[in-house]
């Protein structure tokens, strides 16, 4: 019986001590997955503050262009009003350019006939004095 004693026993012996060491990995395996699983964990924690200062900027940034638009659209409408009372101004500035060629060709007209007049009282003086004499 040692004899078959001793090889059972070895062989024991060796299977104990596959299965010691495949607990040993066992254990090492789950701690590096442990490890992985922690550093994994605190990847997302610093992926969710980002995350979360991102979208803060974003909201900052939803505001700014919110109050841009209303500013735009506030310009927009003052440049229309200004672009309305310019073509108003303009429209006025013609017709007073046509009211004064107006009044240049009235005042070129009367000055004509005043020279016309002045023209007919020298003759008329001159008649007058050419009679007197």
């Amino acid at each position: 019986t040692t004899r078959l004693v001793e090889p059972a026993q070895k062989s024991q012996k060796a299977l104990q001590n596959r299965l010691d060491a495949f607990e040993s990995e066992s254990v090492q395996e789950k701690n590096r997955l442990q490890s992985a699983k922690n550093a994994a964990e605190a990847r997302v924690d610093e992926l969710l503050a980002r995350l979360r200062v991102l979208q803060t900027q974003i909201d900052e940034h939803n505001v700014r262009i919110t109050t841009l638009t209303e500013q735009t659209k506030s310009l927009q409408s003052q440049l229309e009003v200004a672009q309305h009372a310019a073509k108003e101004h303009e429209q006025e500035a013609s017709k007073a350019r046509v009211e004064a060629t107006e009044a240049r060709v009235e005042l070129e007209t009367a000055s004509r006939r005043a020279r016309v007049l002045e023209t007919r009282i020298e003759n008329l003086e001159q008649a007058h004095k050419i009679e007197l004499e």
